[in-house]
């Protein structure tokens, strides 16, 4: 029996409503397929059973969530139940990106929530750089930069100094 995450070391905790399974608090399953899991509270991550640890703990969960499970989320084929102390996620024939959803859908928020954070973060910095960038040209606006602005305004007419 496993007693730690494979992904982050810490501890899984244990659980005193199933005697075939006492290893997490969350705990996934797949009735056919034959999967279990446990999930890590630190990382949210999906740590899969042994195979030998499996089957009567797949037949102790199906009967715990029925009997005293109540249903706290559910998708067509994915269902979130608490029964006790203990979160349980019922998988079905769930497509893969239903099943990613369900697996991964905190870390994917999280990424998100920086990735927006990152984007007003460069949005700040490109106004800030403009504004110095536009600040340095009105400055020496007579130079180079003051002299191409005036050929782009008026043309080639401004450097010959014909007249019409």
């Amino acid at each position: 029996m496993f007693k730690h995450c494979v992904f982050c070391h810490a501890s899984l905790g244990s659980n005193e409503t199933l005697e075939h399974f006492p290893v997490s608090k969350r705990v996934a399953y797949d009735p056919a397929r034959g999967r279990l899991w446990a999930v890590c509270t630190a990382c949210s991550r999906w740590n899969l059973a042994p195979i030998e640890e499996r089957w009567e703990a797949l037949e102790e969960l199906d009967r715990l969530v029925t009997d005293r499970g109540r249903l706290l989320a559910q998708t067509d084929n994915i269902a979130m139940a608490k029964a006790g102390d203990m979160d349980i996620v019922r998988v079905g024939r769930a497509n893969l990106s239903e099943e990613a959803w369900w697996r991964y859908g905190r870390e994917l928020q999280a990424r998100r929530k920086v990735s927006s954070t990152l984007q007003y973060v460069e949005t700040a910095a490109t106004l800030a750089l403009m504004t110095t960038g536009f600040g340095v040209v009105a400055m020496f606006g007579g130079g180079v930069l003051g002299k191409g602005a005036r050929y782009l305004k008026y043309g080639g007419t401004a450097w010959r100094g014909g007249a019409e």
